[in-house]
């Protein structure tokens, strides 16, 4: 049978979750928007009165999981003929934005952004931002865009004192230092807190974290890091020249 006459025989709630345990509490409005099947989609929506912000039993909605499987017809659907909310977060403060910048998913993000106006800013409980997931992950493109469209924070720090270029030195990922340099105006001096052996904290500034990764990376690379980073901070010249032979 045709899905056009369905709802003429509509018995079902569209907004029942599956009670399976490999399912966790799915709405066939979650399962269609994850899958892809972007008029089922519709008709769940505009013929079975489905929710559009119900998704899971974890508080994971069709447009989360739309963004999560990158199923970017569903995505526009969901962000141009609903009044979906873009900023709705599951159980762990993970929004749709979130998990896209986390998995690199840059054209999701750019639907999120441009057209949903996804806030960049908003935060998972830990602290961490869109932003610094995508600088830790390395994903230069997702970075480029959340700080273009939608002024994310270069300069946040989750609740460990982290920054987006103290998680991309970390990482040695170099593009996305360069970004949240030239294009992010990061401040190359703000620090995390680090861990000494005895437990106590301190300070560790992105130009720290390169230096003490630098004898565990490819030298080259690591020294245009490190050069990269000094050129775009107020250290003093002969901190940077100590960090360079000490290191390369």
């Amino acid at each position: 049978m045709s899905h056009t006459f369905v709802p003429n025989y509509w018995q079902a709630d569209a907004n029942q979750g599956f009670a399976g345990p490999s399912r966790q509490g799915e709405t066939p409005l979650y399962t269609a928007a994850r899958y892809g099947h972007v008029d089922i989609c519709r008709l769940l929506l505009k013929e079975g009165g489905a929710d559009v912000n119900v998704g899971n039993a974890m508080g994971m909605s069709p447009l989360y999981v739309a963004a999560e499987c990158q199923q970017l017809d569903v995505c526009l659907m969901l962000l141009t003929e609903t009044n979906a909310n873009v900023n709705l977060a599951e159980e762990d403060g993970f929004t749709p934005l979130y998990t896209a910048s986390q998995l690199g998913h840059a054209a999701v993000c750019r639907m999120l952004l441009t057209i949903g106006k996804a806030n960049a800013n908003q935060t998972r409980h830990s602290g961490d931002s869109p932003l610094g997931i995508a600088s830790f992950r390395g994903h230069v493109d997702v970075c480029r865009l959340l700080i273009a469209e939608g002024e994310a924070d270069v300069n946040h720090s989750n609740d460990n004192g982290v920054s987006p270029l103290c998680a991309a030195v970390n990482r040695g990922h170099i593009e996305a230092c360069r970004v949240l340099l030239v294009e992010g105006g990061a401040d190359v001096n703000l620090g995390s807190p680090g861990r000494k052996s005895d437990g106590k904290t301190r300070g560790m500034t992105p130009l720290h974290v390169a230096a003490e990764l630098g004898r565990h990376q490819v030298s080259h690379p690591q020294q245009c890091l490190v050069l990269d980073l000094v050129a775009n901070c107020q250290a003093s010249y002969a901190f940077c020249l100590r960090l360079h032979h000490a290191n390369f």
